[in-house]
């Protein structure tokens, strides 16, 4: 949003819990948008396997992203 005209957007990712623990938060002008998470992660910050908080079961780390064994 345009800030010289007095609005900022708020971005909502940064608040605790906006999203379910499969998804991450991505922040949209005056609004955020929930999407799911790679299927190697269980848990995530963004999108694709090298972004993952750990890997999903059948999944492990490899070059820092979640590989299939």
């Amino acid at each position: 949003m345009d800030s010289e005209a007095g609005c900022v957007d708020v971005n909502e990712c940064l608040e605790q819990k906006s999203c379910r623990p499969q998804q991450f938060c991505v922040n949209n002008e005056g609004s955020f948008s929930c999407l799911e998470c790679d299927r190697s992660c269980d848990g995530c910050d963004g999108d694709g396997p090298d972004m993952c908080k750990k890997c999903a079961v059948g999944f492990a780390l490899k070059n820092g992203k979640c590989n299939g064994k």
